[in-house]
């Protein structure tokens, strides 16, 4: 307890709580910008996909009306 006491009373503890609170920040920060890319990431790829089963359904609705039809569209 003597310690925390004395810790409290040096005259640079708020500047160094305010050093490790600011570090900390920077830290948080560049965790939430790292999360920010990989869900951008993630909603590209589900655009992606999206697209290529879009694509896919077409060719095989296309691939069934030429067998049916002998027509290309």
């Amino acid at each position: 307890m003597k310690y925390i006491n004395q810790l409290i009373e040096h005259r640079r503890t708020p500047f160094i709580l305010a050093g490790i609170i600011f570090v900390a920040s920077l830290a948080l920060l560049s965790v939430f910008k790292g999360a920010e890319r990989q869900l951008e990431e993630l909603n590209r790829a589900v655009i992606v996909a999206d697209e290529m089963s879009t694509s896919s359904d077409n060719l095989t609705n296309y691939a069934r009306y030429y067998v049916n039809t002998r027509y290309n569209i």
